[in-house]
């Protein structure tokens, strides 16, 4: 819970920065629709991840058993892995429409950032989470 709330957060910034950024730079209208779509999405999975943290929290309070624990963290997991792909799929159509027109190389770098920002806190909450289901499975969780 500790390394995902970050990850959360920092989805929360980097969507609402770039979300503030979008008209300072130039990319196509596909992209930038596209780009819009990541900025609300990074938004709302921040909503989804910091309410199943909560749904955790209790679950853990309530001493759920080891299924649920892992079945939660898994979820949370997969729903940052999903963010992850989208942030990574723009960063790409970015850096190759910089390639085309310089003139784009100021929104792959605006998001290429945000995503450098997101992917730190992922690789802990993915450890995190791994470690966890890892010693669920030799038993000594």
């Amino acid at each position: 819970m500790d390394d995902a709330h970050p990850c959360a957060m920092a989805m929360l910034d980097s969507g609402t920065y770039i979300e503030r950024e979008l008209p300072n730079v130039h990319m196509d209208d596909a992209t930038r629709t596209s780009a819009t779509e990541l900025c609300s999405q990074l938004i709302g999975t921040n909503f989804d991840i910091i309410h199943e943290l909560s749904d955790l929290d209790d679950l853990l309070k309530d001493g759920a058993g080891d299924e649920h624990i892992l079945t939660a963290v898994a979820r949370i997991i997969q729903w940052l892995s999903d963010d992850i792909s989208r942030i990574d799929q723009l960063v790409t159509r970015l850096e190759a429409a910089g390639e085309r027109d310089p003139r784009c190389g100021s929104a792959y770098i605006l998001v290429a950032e945000s995503a450098v920002n997101i992917l730190i806190p992922f690789k802990r909450a993915k450890a995190a989470a791994d470690l966890l289901t890892n010693a669920n499975a030799t038993g000594s969780a």
